[in-house]
């Protein structure tokens, strides 16, 4: 149960911003509060609604914010390492260049979100749904996202070294000059995934969907293509690929039926 009484000085703009952490805030009224730079490390806030508040460069280090509304909320910049986030609504929220390094996400929404160049290493996304998220330049290294639907989002230039992609939609995404480099795609959803220029070094996209994804220019060095679908797949000369001499060596290729089977 939430502290009325801090909660009601929060609203009011009476509250020392400074010194909530550990504080009970769990399921408490706070849309629209203005939170920015406070301290709320350790703070509980299951199941708060914080929609459309003002956290930017806000403290919430190991933060209870499960089942928490965020959704449209300012978090450009707030420090969320180790954070509880599991099954939280941050649909349309901005957390452009925000820190999330270890964050649990598990089933949370982040539909529309805006993560440019937020810190995600070791965060644990699995089966969260995140469509048109635009984490382009993020860093997702060794993130589990297995079972996420990340359908037309943008990862250009993101970092998602050794990341878990295992069954993740990532359908008419863009994955242009993404570091793909030793993650695991195997079962990813990736049609008309764009990933031009993408680095797939040593990659496993066992039995992944790559209908109509474009690979020009791709360096894909050691990648692990059994069963993978390539139908309509476009390659050119310099996509870094050995494959099999049915598919021809013309100058700009697009596979036309094709499922590697070793």
């Amino acid at each position: 149960m939430a502290n009325k009484k801090l909660v009601r000085n929060i609203l009011k703009g009476s509250a020392d911003l400074d010194n909530l952490q550990k504080a009970n805030l769990a399921g408490a009224e706070l849309k629209e509060a203005n939170l920015r730079w406070a301290n709320l490390q350790k703070a509980n806030l299951l199941e708060a609604n914080l929609q459309d508040t003002n956290l930017r460069g806000a403290k919430l280090r190991q933060t209870k914010l499960r089942q928490a509304n965020l959704q449209g909320a300012d978090l450009q910049k707030a420090k969320l390492r180790g954070a509880d986030l599991r099954q939280a609504n941050l649909q349309g929220a901005n957390l452009r260049k925000a820190e999330l390094r270890g964050a649990d996400l598990r089933g949370a929404n982040l539909q529309d979100t805006n993560l440019k160049g937020a810190e995600l290493r070791q965060a644990n996304m699995q089966e969260a749904n995140l469509p048109r998220v635009n984490l382009a330049g993020a860093d997702l290294q060794e993130a589990n996202l297995q079972g996420a639907y990340l359908r037309k989002a943008n990862l250009r230039k993101a970092n998602l070294m050794e990341a878990d992609l295992q069954e993740a939609n990532l359908g008419g995404a863009s994955l242009r000059q993404a570091n793909l480099q030793w993650a695991d795609l195997q079962e990813a959803n990736l049609p008309r995934a764009d990933l031009q220029e993408a680095n797939l070094r040593r990659a496993n996209l066992q039995g992944a969907n790559l209908l109509g994804a474009k690979l020009q220019d791709a360096f894909l060095e050691g990648v692990d293509l059994y069963r993978t679908i390539l139908d309509h797949a476009q390659f050119n000369q310099k996509s870094e690929i050995n494959l099999p001499p049915r598919y021809g060596t013309q100058e700009s290729r697009i596979i036309r039926k094709g499922c590697i089977d070793g």
